[in-house]
């Protein structure tokens, strides 16, 4: 028996590497060559090349060129997608099916799935899919942790982004919800068994006899990697206060999904898109140079180490007593 692949998506940021693992853990086949690890993601973005480079490249080819915004994540400022070009790619996406459809359980993830779900969906209409969405203030903080150019320059484009992905997600569950699970990654750590029932219970899902959720979430999440801001944290009465829309989509999703988050925040009317600016703008500046400090507390950590290294080391004292050595045979010149 074929089993319909599972596609992971959500936002960037959002929390779609840990569920992915979460998966994986499962018995989830998600590929065998993922994109690597690094310092943004110690523990791996469980995502498969192929994959990854094919809808990259399909949504570049998709996004128009004269518009700004990061293309790499399929959004511009205009938030525009040819879709016509779409087509252009259904054969090499029925051949990436073809390759990877197996007889276990199988499936892939990267957020850019978010925005190609019809496409996906139009293909395999039996896929599955998991549908991940974060608190927009957690997503915001996390892209300004990148310090990549591109957000420091616009302190506005997480957010917009975090908009243009959520509403996707919240877009395709209420027309597939049959086919989606769809939950508050915040949630989902507190509770992983309730996921697995609902794998259970929506795709008919089996885990491995006696696998349990909680240890096996408890040894993926780190809370180091996965930063949650408190409720008083300025940045998230910031939004509450000068983005109400996206107040608004976050209880719009949590008004659908499996597992909601239970946030309950106040929508204000307030608009004020210069000062809204202006305050990101601040934050990202604080959060830069907290950044700086780190990186050279970092460094001096680095060099410490290498200096115990060299004085443990057994030429420490050869090169103690040639330091003493050329000091006496200096001193007797200048006497």
């Amino acid at each position: 028996m074929l089993h319909p692949p599972l596609a992971i998506a959500g936002m960037h940021r959002s929390g779609t590497s840990l569920t992915a693992a979460f998966l994986q853990a499962l018995g989830v086949d998600l590929g065998e060559e993922f994109w690597q690890a690094d310092r943004h993601n110690a523990k791996g973005y469980f995502e498969d090349i192929d994959f990854l480079q094919f809808q990259r490249s399909l949504l570049a080819d998709c996004c128009p060129q004269d518009d700004g915004g990061w293309v790499d994540w399929g959004w511009t400022e205009n938030e525009q997608l040819d879709r016509q070009k779409f087509s252009n790619y259904t054969e090499a996406a029925k051949e990436l099916l073809r390759k990877r459809q197996k007889h276990r359980w199988w499936g892939w993830k990267d957020p850019r799935t978010t925005l190609l779900l019809d496409f996906w969906q139009e293909l395999l209409p039996e896929t599955n899919y998991i549908l991940v969405y974060r608190y927009p203030w957690d997503v915001v903080d996390s892209i300004f942790r990148l310090n990549a150019p591109i957000f420091l320059e616009n302190p506005d484009y997480p957010l917009k982004i975090w908009q243009y992905y959520n509403r996707h997600l919240w877009d395709f569950y209420r027309r597939h919800p049959h086919r989606c699970i769809l939950c508050n990654v915040n949630r989902l750590w507190e509770e992983p068994e309730k996921l697995v029932q609902l794998l259970r219970e929506k795709f008919q899902f089996s885990s491995p006899p006696h696998w349990q959720a909680k240890p096996e979430a408890a040894s993926i999440f780190d809370a180091q990697m996965f930063r949650q801001l408190p409720r008083n944290h300025p940045l998230v009465g910031l939004l509450e206060r000068l983005y109400p829309e996206s107040l608004q989509l976050l209880a719009n999703l949590d008004s659908v999904a499996d597992l909601p988050s239970g946030f309950s925040g106040n929508l204000s009317n307030s608009e004020n898109s210069e000062a809204a600016e202006l305050v990101l703008q601040m934050y990202r500046d604080s959060l830069q140079s907290m950044q700086q400090q780190q990186k050279y507390l970092w460094e001096l950590q680095q060099l410490r180490s290498q200096l115990a290294t060299i004085q443990a080391s057994k030429f420490w004292p050869v090169y103690q007593g040639w330091h003493n050595f050329k000091k006496q045979v200096w001193g007797w010149f200048f006497r």
